[in-house]
């Protein structure tokens, strides 16, 4: 990741938009390797942690941060229904590509029946 001049080693943030069905996602990135999400509750926002995200890319992590559906950048689906547990979750999952290097999938975590 690119160093900027006088910025302590801090590697830089990237931002992206990750498109689910109807839904984007703004999504903050810093550093390389294993991926870390984070993920703010209410009334918090990605920028949360903006603290805490260089931390883990020193130690050699990926900080992954979303603004959530419904808050910041993020968009705001009308339905309720939009926002239970199963779609945070297949937010989270589509943010790291479908699937985690674990092997854990939305639903092995939560299963519907």
């Amino acid at each position: 990741m690119p160093e900027g001049p006088g910025d302590g080693g801090v590697p830089h943030q990237h931002t992206r938009t990750v498109v689910r069905g109807d839904v984007e996602l703004h999504v903050v990135e810093v550093g390389e390797g294993f991926p870390v999400v984070l993920a703010h509750g209410f009334p918090d926002l990605a920028y949360t942690w903006r603290h805490q995200m260089p931390v883990l890319a020193q130690a050699g992590y990926r900080a992954v941060a979303l603004d959530q559906r419904g808050y910041g950048r993020s968009s705001r689906p009308e339905a309720v229904e939009a926002y239970d547990i199963a779609h945070l979750i297949d937010d989270l999952v589509c943010l790291l590509g479908g699937a985690s290097s674990t092997g854990w999938t939305r639903s092995r975590c939560c299963p519907r029946g």
